[in-house]
């Protein structure tokens, strides 16, 4: 796979004044950004999927059976019919990811399972649908093993081609920026180049930005949040992980006011450990576990943040600009929403993607009235560091999701699925949630892209 380092490119003005231009993803000769434009116009760069104008169909980053990072055709499996796994069907539902939409069939990917996992090895191009088969066959470590009992009330295709994998175009992971912070793009031959996140080189981590009353920073994406303490007044925080997993590097410890500090993760340490228990702090003897304590504290790097007040849009785009290598600028993942004067984030909300308020929970139900009686919860954190307002909710058949205010403090005893009473975890307090607000209250998205 490669990677490779890029530089920012500066215009100069005039005879003494050099303007920093901004890092945006672009859209190359074949492989062309998706996109979602708003209801006032603002638009935004999609960063999940391409659309491959050569093959016709929209794809995505994956490892191809060659170890090679590919812009792959977003397509269903590929089922092989024949006992040497040579002759294969399509059927659209056999989904790995079960999040493809495939309104329009135009590829089937055929796998090779190894170690357990299945690896993308074989495209073929769609063609009519055929008649059902009743068995079929799959490559394992390989050996072709079968029959197997095939999918029923499912549509089969018949397969027009089989693509070499050279008909999908490499892609290529590079970074801008030659100091601390590191800005991830992907990139194509044909000139695509997509910004895909952040990385702090000296932690080694991935990091994202985050607003705060202070100014912005790139805070370790995959810190560990303790709520495990080692003393019995539950003031010295530990992290608390299984025997098997990987030792973590950084931990993110809530703060009075709600905002994180970062933190080192050192080395193991033995004795009881403790967690708060509404407010009490109960001991703990764990036997299956390993109890790390944390290091110094890290300095973590500051962001430059710029809303962009051109114009008389609702949504506002953002420009990030790291404060210690000030040639790294480039546009934010997220928008802000001028009624809100706050970062918003693209969900589905009813039939419509909207921007809603990026600091949004997720919703569940709980049960009262002998464990009959659904009420709609959330989970707070006791100490938040930016307000905390709304809530999404799924429907209770799976169909769509509803957008929230959160209300008072849950004071009632309720019960979860099992009709067994439910506390909430260490320093999250239950809400209430309101009745389903508008839609309409923010602004709805379509996608779209260059064909």
């Amino acid at each position: 796979m490669r990677r490779a380092a890029v530089l920012l490119v500066v215009a100069a003005c005039g005879d003494d004044l050099t303007v920093l231009e901004s890092i945006e993803s672009v859209s190359g000769t074949r492989i062309k950004l998706e996109k979602v434009i708003y209801e006032d116009g603002t638009r935004q760069v999609d960063s999940d999927g391409f659309y491959d104008t050569r093959l016709h169909t929209r794809c995505t980053p994956r490892i191809w059976a060659d170890d090679v990072l590919r812009c792959v055709p977003v397509a269903a499996d590929a089922l092989y019919v024949d006992d040497i796994c040579d002759t294969a069907i399509g059927v659209e539902t056999a989904l790995h990811d079960g999040s493809i939409d495939l309104t329009w069939v135009t590829h089937f990917i055929g796998y090779d399972r190894v170690d357990g996992e299945s690896l993308p090895t074989r495209l073929y191009r769609a063609g009519d649908p055929t008649d059902a088969i009743t068995s079929y066959y799959e490559r394992r470590d390989g050996a072709c093993i079968g029959p197997l009992t095939a999918p029923i009330d499912v549509t089969y295709y018949e397969l027009t081609e089989e693509l070499p994998a050279t008909a999908m175009p490499e892609l290529a992971k590079v970074e801008a920026g030659t100091g601390r912070l590191a800005l991830e793009m992907l990139t194509t031959l044909d000139g695509m180049r997509v910004l895909t996140g952040l990385h702090d080189r000296v932690l080694d981590q991935a990091c994202t930005p985050a607003v705060h009353p202070d100014g912005a920073r790139c805070e370790p994406t995959d810190a560990e949040t303790p709520d495990w303490f080692s003393d019995s007044a539950c003031e010295s925080p530990v992290v608390v992980i299984g025997i098997e997993v990987p030792t973590p590097t950084v931990a993110a410890v809530v703060g009075a006011d709600g905002c994180s500090t970062f933190r080192s993760i050192a080395g193991e340490v033995t004795g009881p450990v403790y967690r708060r228990s509404g407010e009490a702090c109960v001991r703990y003897m764990l036997d299956t576990t390993r109890t790390l304590a944390l290091g110094a504290a890290l300095e973590i790097p500051a962001l430059e943040r710029t809303i962009d007040e051109a114009g008389a849009r609702r949504l506002a785009s953002v420009t990030l600009q790291a404060t210690e290598d000030p040639s790294l600028r480039f546009t934010g993942p997220t928008l802000v929403d001028r009624a809100t004067r706050a970062e918003c984030r693209r969900e589905m909300v009813g039939d419509f993607m909207r921007c809603i308020p990026a600091t949004t929970l997720r919703g569940f139900r709980l049960y009262s009235d002998a464990c009959t009686v659904a009420v709609a919860v959330v989970q707070v954190p006791v100490r938040t560091c930016s307000p905390i307002s709304f809530a999404t909710l799924e429907s209770i058949d799976g169909d769509g999701t509803t957008l929230h205010a959160i209300g008072e403090r849950v004071t009632q005893a309720l019960t979860d699925g099992g009709c067994v009473p439910y506390s909430a975890p260490p320093g999250m307090v239950l809400h209430a949630l309101g009745p389903a607000l508008p839609p309409e209250t923010f602004m709805s998205a379509v996608k779209y892209g260059e064909r």
